[in-house]
């Protein structure tokens, strides 16, 4: 078993660990009690690791992998801006048919 470590924005420790599982390497993010984030997927856990887990607060870990992940599927906008519009609650609203034209919007049902 590999672990990274590395600290968030409050400070707190925070780990990301390798486990051998029966179908492939599982990525384990959080402290050393809780996990917040698993994935099998090693280039989405290594970038979001380095690059985005560190500004965020424990609370916030599950909620920022799932904003990040919603920034690299979305094609309109590059993945830094989308990912924090998408941390903050808010959503991408087409201005016309063929997506060239969008603007960040507040959800309503938030």
């Amino acid at each position: 078993m590999i672990e990274y470590t590395d600290f968030n924005i409050d400070g707190d420790f925070i780990v990301m660990t390798e486990k051998q599982c029966p179908t492939g390497i599982k990525f384990l993010i959080g402290n050393r009690f809780f996990f917040f984030v698993q994935t099998f997927d090693a280039t989405l856990a290594f970038d979001f690791f380095k690059n985005y887990a560190p500004m965020l607060s424990q609370g916030e870990l599950k909620k920022g992998w799932n904003a990040y992940n919603k920034a690299r599927s979305q094609r309109c906008d590059n993945i830094l801006n989308a990912f924090w519009n998408y941390l903050d609650g808010k959503s991408i609203k087409m201005l016309d048919r063929k997506g060239g034209c969008f603007k960040w919007v507040e959800n309503a049902t938030d």
